[in-house]
């Protein structure tokens, strides 16, 4: 009976314990919790930036952009759909009398322009490119310096890669025609270190017909200005591609949630300056944009093979960043959303 007194106290004594670790896991997220939505909704439209974000805009610096199964493997595997979905309004612009002028803002090292000009692995396979190559001219804008000379020396690297190829090798012609393209473009990719608030120091109004806003709207500590910015620099009729992260409670757990599990870089994202797809409408009806077409990139969760992997611990870096993306449908309530990627024209 003794020996059966005791196992039912440590039984019942376990229990207690299990229950105030719970109420005190409780207790402290939802006092995170509540911190955190005391923000007012319409706060990324003030004009005034009265909240100074902890991102660490350095550490854009030091990270290896170019490796695909590093720190930034996320935008690697999302530069497909962005790509694909930019192409499709980008045959839209093309005239015949004048190549596609293209600002890519918050470039990085210029990974999604690399992949835009045609530039990426597959560029000496034409079996490998699921699209056209067309001549393009393109400047890549970022204030940290470490990353665009990464992109400075890709691009030479590249350039070098396919100056060879045409001197050396027996090519088709329309893999000769094909590359003769990307090199053109990679003469014409221009990286500039600059803040998108004193672009207009150094730009005309209506110099770009395509301008890219990729993941970089969160940065943007005077959202306004910047959009007002965006809207001076593109010409009438031009596109602006924008995509990044909205600010709801699904946000909030998978970014909190990835930040612990260390999957990117520490101070890497902000929540309170994630952007809602509502805000961004009222500031380009305020710039005269017109959200042509707006959908959300969600992972898919195939192949098989990539669970596997997870499962096994043999993805570095995280399985979210692992899995191809995908555009679809926007969500009927924006509560549901995560990532989101549009299309707007100026009018």
């Amino acid at each position: 009976m003794s020996s059966s007194f005791c196992v039912s106290s440590t039984f019942s004594l376990f229990r207690l314990s299990l229950w105030l670790i719970c109420l005190a896991v409780t207790l402290s997220f939802l006092s995170t919790f509540s911190n955190l939505f005391k923000a007012p909704k319409s706060s990324r439209l003030n004009q005034h930036a009265t909240y100074q974000t902890f991102q660490d805009l350095q550490l854009y610096n030091s990270i290896d952009w170019h490796d695909e199964n590093g720190e930034v493997s996320v935008i690697h595997h999302m530069n497909e759909v962005r790509v694909a979905f930019i192409e499709a309004y980008l045959v839209r612009r093309q005239d015949s009398t004048r190549i596609p002028r293209i600002l890519d803002l918050g470039c990085g090292s210029g990974i999604a322009s690399l992949e835009l000009i045609g530039a990426n692995a597959g560029m000496l396979h034409q079996n490998d490119i699921h699209r056209s190559v067309r001549k393009m001219h393109i400047t890549c804008v970022d204030i940290a310096n470490g990353a665009l000379e990464q992109g400075r020396a890709k691009s030479n690297l590249l350039l070098d890669l396919i100056t060879t190829t045409l001197a050396n090798s027996s090519l088709s012609q329309q893999d000769s025609t094909r590359l003769q393209t990307i090199k053109y473009n990679l003469q014409h990719l221009s990286f500039l270190e600059i803040s998108v608030y004193d672009l207009l120091q150094t730009h005309a109004p209506n110099s770009f017909d395509l301008i890219i806003a990729s993941n970089v709207l969160n940065y943007f500590e005077n959202l306004p200005l910047a959009v007002e910015t965006i809207a001076n620099l593109l010409d009438k009729g031009g596109y602006m591609y924008y995509d990044g992260f909205t600010r709801n409670y699904l946000s909030w757990l998978l970014i909190s949630f990835v930040q612990f599990m260390e999957w990117v870089p520490a101070r890497t994202f902000d929540w309170h300056m994630f952007v809602r797809p509502s805000e961004l409408d009222v500031l380009f009806e305020e710039n005269h944009l017109t959200t042509l077409e707006l959908k959300n990139i969600v992972p898919t969760m195939w192949p098989l093979w990539s669970v596997v992997q997870f499962l096994h611990g043999s993805l570095k870096g995280g399985f979210i960043a692992r899995l191809p993306y995908m555009l679809v449908e926007r969500a009927k309530f924006e509560g549901l959303e995560f990532m989101y990627a549009g299309i707007s024209e100026k009018r």
